[in-house]
């Protein structure tokens, strides 16, 4: 209840006019005509996707390697150099 203790008035019903779009369920069937097409676009980037995923795996795996060996090789540098004095 609100502070004056009156009940609130009931809220009216909206009718959609005559000029007025069908609601979204009515365009479903044109819609899947439509949207075919989508559909398939999208099937075929999900499918390049795990092409495109594969390829960077290798790359970053490539990379790593590259960059473990390059790390190795500074270390036995400093290591020699250490060693004798420098």
């Amino acid at each position: 209840m609100r502070r004056s203790q009156e009940p609130l008035p009931p809220t009216p019903r909206r009718r959609r006019r005559a000029d007025t779009p069908p609601p979204p369920a009515a365009a479903v069937p044109d819609s899947l005509a439509r949207l075919q097409p989508l559909k398939q676009l999208h099937v075929q980037q999900l499918e390049g996707q795990g092409e495109r995923a594969a390829k960077i795996d290798a790359l970053l795996s490539a990379y790593n390697t590259f960059v473990m060996d390059v790390s190795a090789k500074c270390v036995g540098i400093d290591a020699a150099l250490a060693k004798h004095g420098h």
